[in-house]
């Protein structure tokens, strides 16, 4: 993957704001984009979250670290934690868990290649990806390899070198992800590539079509992390699109709900593999509603339970009760990024990062590219004087401007809930403080 200190061919021009701390929604961007003028679609949604009543305003430009819940998010949440003061009004039923696989199946693809009968409820992507480790069949290889990116995620990292060596795509200047995940599928002894959309430092992408092509032609599994992604950019899972095997993502990000789950959506050719992690009356067929006959199911005779499960990913489900909390959250929360559009997000938030992009490139600094269009990683040159990025993270954030630093680089990303105003001030201090330098 190599650093580049251009800006990307494509030439965004903002002509006019979108919304303002008054929480009004004024005039709508207008996006220059390959010389054609159109009108972007989605506008500043700030007005959905509550982030103006503090003593002292921030720029949160952080969301691929944790998103702000937007407001009837955090009222559904509110309402069903509520409910556990008097549980006799708790929704005890499973329509909630059913509604939010639903409506994840169709944020990963719009067509009935994927169904809430493909996605188990997990409570973290390591959980998920540990599941999808454990239904690799490594005897296939006398020594199996598993392909990561360097610096990868530990969620998708550790789960499969508990199993295999791991073969490192290596950053390499002139190179960039996908051809070095390419290159890594020609050894015969790869068992699986566990890869992200973008790399959680920088948001550097890779092409995960072509990889998922590559994959299939050698019957190899792909499993995809798309925590830093999915709900930000437009990406389709299936056989007809990115034909992943495994597909998880963390909800606290890009899908604005509260900490606490991961969905695992797994393809049908290989869930007849899938090996439970834990096993509980949830994943068992035609369980019944347990006050009412489930108790009479223990057979002493026959050793206890029933265990036939079902055949689908219902049978992958994390244990217990489906967070009763969460769930209405979660369920809110989908609803919302489904009706924005990934899409149209990722347009939104398009010309916010290339300000901040512009701005670093004309210093002097650099910036990892491909890159997805709500994360910009800056990179300092090695032997520059300009600050370092720990240097430069402590300057944005004495001037309200919150960002992190992954791993050596700068990592600005933005949500809905952003405005060309951040943006410009996040550019400005990047200026202000490399000049100074």
């Amino acid at each position: 993957m190599g650093w580049v200190g251009m800006p990307c061919k494509d030439i965004y021009a903002l002509t006019s704001s979108t919304c303002h701390n008054t929480h009004k929604q004024t005039n709508k961007h207008k996006l220059f984009f390959n010389n054609t003028m159109t009108q972007l679609a989605l506008e500043c949604q700030r007005h959905m979250f509550d982030l103006d009543d503090s003593d002292t305003p921030v720029a949160y430009l952080n969301a691929c670290s944790c998103s702000p819940i937007p407001t009837q998010v955090h009222e559904a949440a509110s309402q069903a934690l509520a409910a556990k003061r008097k549980p006799w009004t708790m929704d005890t039923s499973t329509s909630s868990e059913t509604h939010v696989k639903r409506i994840y199946a169709k944020l990963l693809s719009n067509s009935s290649a994927v169904s809430e009968q493909d996605i188990a409820l997990c409570p973290s992507t390591s959980y998920a990806m540990t599941l999808a480790a454990n239904s690799v069949n490594w005897a296939m290889h006398a020594n199996p390899t598993v392909v990561v990116l360097d610096q990868q995620f530990a969620s998708n990292t550790m789960p499969w070198q508990h199993h295999a060596k791991l073969r490192i795509v290596q950053r390499r200047r002139g190179r960039n992800w996908t051809d070095g995940v390419l290159e890594e599928l020609a050894n015969d002894d790869v068992a699986c590539v566990a890869i992200p959309h973008a790399h959680w430092t920088d948001g550097s992408t890779v092409d995960v079509r072509a990889v998922a092509e590559a994959c299939k032609a050698k019957s190899i599994p792909l499993a995809l992390d798309l925590t830093q992604t999915l709900g930000a950019a437009p990406i389709a899972i299936g056989p007809d699109s990115v034909d992943a095997t495994f597909v998880a993502c963390s909800v606290h990000k890009h899908l604005y709900a509260p900490y606490g789950s991961s969905l695992l959506y797994v393809a049908r050719r290989h869930q007849a593999h899938m090996r439970r992690l834990e096993f509980h009356e949830r994943q068992v067929r035609d369980w019944p509603d347990f006050d009412a006959k489930g108790a009479s199911l223990f057979d002493a005779s026959t050793g206890g339970y029933p265990t036939e499960s079902w055949t689908d990913m219902r049978k992958a489900d994390a244990g217990g009760r489906p967070n009763p909390t969460l769930m209405p959250a979660l369920h809110a929360s989908l609803e919302l990024v489904v009706g924005w559009d990934p899409r149209r997000i990722s347009e939104y938030v398009a010309p916010l990062s290339q300000l901040v992009e512009d701005a670093a490139i004309d210093v002097g600094l650099s910036v990892a590219r491909p890159r997805v269009a709500h994360i910009v990683g800056i990179h300092t040159p090695s032997g520059s004087h300009l600050p370092s990025a720990l240097e430069l993270g402590a300057e944005l954030k004495k001037r309200g401007v919150l960002v992190s630093v992954r791993c050596g680089v700068l990592r600005v990303s933005f949500g809905v809930f952003n405005t060309v105003e951040e943006a410009r001030m996040c550019a400005s201090v990047l200026r202000e403080v490399c000049v100074a330098s």
